[in-house]
């Protein structure tokens, strides 16, 4: 999967970049039939805004199998942290 990221040069700009992690998907089948991935984002996402907005610590995605990159699944949530509940 490709992120894009922001980081910071030498002299504080900043300036996009993508990064390439590898993550493990896993396809379910559940009662009702539906075919689901999960997916699993151990390393978190770290964008480097001030105040560390957007970025999120390990956790799991729940995406229908068609639409694994911002597919949502009905009375899911964004994101099943590996703690439990914040």
């Amino acid at each position: 999967m490709l992120y894009k990221n922001q980081k910071r040069d030498l002299r504080n700009r900043f300036y996009e970049c993508y990064s390439e992690f590898l993550t493990s998907k896993y396809e379910f089948t559940r009662e009702n039939s539906q075919r689901v991935v999960i997916q699993e984002h151990s390393a978190g996402h770290k964008f480097g805004a001030p105040g560390g907005i957007g970025d999120q610590e390990a956790h799991f995605n729940l995406r229908p199998i068609g639409n694994t990159r911002h597919g949502k699944l009905k009375d899911a949530k964004d994101h099943y942290n590996f703690r439990g509940e914040k």
